[in-house]
């Protein structure tokens, strides 16, 4: 699998404050939303009948959270730790093989169970297709509990959070005895609030 991760950071009041001509200012407390996505792309090749794929990934490494903060000017403090969670889970075909569909599709990370029930077809390239229906609620709690736990270390100078995650994607593939061969990605939609003292005019 290859993970990457995005961030996208909502700051309108930030955007503004060059056009703001008011000589007084004030600081005030601003809450800013920032949305990140956790992408994996997932090769299945050469299998029969089931669609199985297993690895160990580092990923506080890959959340990065040290360095975004960093680059954005935020105070890692001002990460609201029990506000980081889990928005909305997608997957999209990325190299489709012609008839080929997968059932009983499911997520999962250090055994918890993350989404479950999929059923894909594989046989055309999609766009993002929203299964957020299909999330499992220990598999929410497990990933959020993971997230509150990094943001913590990273305020406190802690390193409780688990270094590594090992994730399974697993399916039926179909039709049977026929060699699997499509890539797919599975796209986790993460959401936090960060909240920052600016100075702002005072209207």
């Amino acid at each position: 699998m290859n993970l990457r991760m995005t961030y996208k950071t909502a700051a309108l009041a930030l955007l503004m404050l060059p056009l703001l001509g008011a000589t007084c200012a004030k600081d005030k407390l601003i809450a800013l939303i920032i949305d990140a996505d956790l992408i994996g792309v997932f090769q299945a090749s050469g299998e029969l009948n089931v669609h199985s794929d297993t690895d160990t990934i580092n990923l506080r490494d890959e959340l990065n959270l040290d360095q975004v903060v960093a680059d954005q000017g935020v105070d890692v403090h001002a990460i609201d730790p029990d506000a980081l969670k889990v928005k909305r889970i997608f997957y999209k075909i990325v190299t489709p093989e012609a008839g080929r569909s997968i059932t009983n599709g499911q997520v999962s990370l250090d055994g918890i169970s993350l989404a479950t029930g999929l059923t894909v077809s594989a046989a055309t390239a999609t766009d993002w297709i929203d299964i957020t229906t299909r999330l499992s609620a220990g598999g929410v709690i497990y990933v959020n509990s993971f997230l509150k736990a990094v943001v913590l270390d990273l305020q406190n100078g802690t390193s409780n959070a688990p270094p590594t995650v090992t994730y399974s994607v697993s399916g039926n593939s179909l039709p049977a005895d026929d060699p699997t061969d499509f890539v797919w990605s599975v796209k986790l939609e993460i959401t936090g609030i960060v909240k920052q003292e600016y100075t702002l005019p005072d209207f």
